[in-house]
């Protein structure tokens, strides 16, 4: 979703990939130079993991994982993990930074740059992001806030990793809406689809949001995501054959969502007996 927003700014002209993360943040330390908008998308950018920005924001005197927090943690990194472009790692933090990114492109807050861009016009009436506690939905919780501590985990209220709230009838809009011919206008369908590269040409599975490969011929674009304290979700979608796959679960058990999902997938990517 985030990813999508961005690719409709992109082709309106308001944002170019190819701009450094610095011309938009200014605030973040000189490292932000070498950081393009483009690598925030795939996951290329470098920038520190949650371990190491979890301890930046503790020692300041926090615990919630929230946009602000991680902004305030980014600035007081003083390096990169590795060369923007050269490797891909799965970067929370980057995708909090784009958020960052398109709402001041747009002088608009996430919250509602989404609801007008996609929740409004594909209909997902029951879905929304929030980044404060009262703004999530009446009646929504993990089926476990607790860990084996007896603490409880804080809510999802960060934007750009998470704080998307919905139901499955709604992610399930919003994966039909991105199926050839679908509400999504199609050049954003195309370019969200399109997979990244690294700085050296080599091709990498993360395109805009959403991984793109292929099981016996089949074409498959899937992402899955967790959040401690009981939520699970995955969507996957099968473009040649027109289908669809969207699950969520609030216990928690990610290996059980990806069996779920896997033999779902199975009925459509099974390879053809020998002859």
């Amino acid at each position: 979703m985030v990813a999508a927003c961005a690719a409709t700014l992109v082709l309106d002209g308001q944002l170019d990939i190819q701009s450094p993360v610095r011309q938009w943040l200014p605030e973040l330390p000189a490292w932000s130079d070498d950081v393009r908008i483009r690598h925030l998308i795939h996951h290329t950018s470098g920038l520190p993991g949650d371990a190491a920005l979890q301890q930046h924001i503790a020692a300041n005197g926090q615990h919630q994982w929230d946009s602000p927090a991680v902004m305030r943690a980014l600035q007081n990194c003083s390096t990169l993990q590795f060369r923007p472009g050269s490797a891909y790692q799965y970067c929370n933090a980057g995708y909090i930074c784009l958020v960052a990114v398109l709402e001041r492109v747009t002088d608009t807050p996430f919250t509602d740059l989404a609801l007008h861009q996609l929740f409004e016009p594909l209909h997902m009436r029951q879905s929304l992001f929030c980044d404060h506690h009262a703004a999530v939905p009446a009646g929504a919780a993990a089926g476990n806030p607790d860990d084996e501590h007896g603490e409880r985990w804080p809510l999802p209220l960060s934007l750009g990793d998470g704080g998307a709230w919905s139901t499955v009838n709604d992610l399930q809009r919003w994966n039909d809406a991105l199926l050839p011919g679908g509400s999504i206008d199609g050049r954003v369908r195309a370019l969200i689809h399109a997979p990244g590269r690294l700085e050296d040409g080599r091709p990498i599975d993360y395109a805009w949001g959403v991984r793109v490969s292929r099981e016996n011929g089949v074409l498959i674009h899937s992402h899955g995501g967790n959040w401690p304290g009981g939520w699970t979700a995955k969507a996957i979608r099968l473009p040649d054959l027109g289908v669809t796959i969207t699950a969520l679960a609030n216990n928690g058990d990610v290996p059980s969502m990806i069996e779920l999902t896997e033999r779902i997938l199975d009925r459509y990517t099974r390879a053809p007996a020998p002859s």
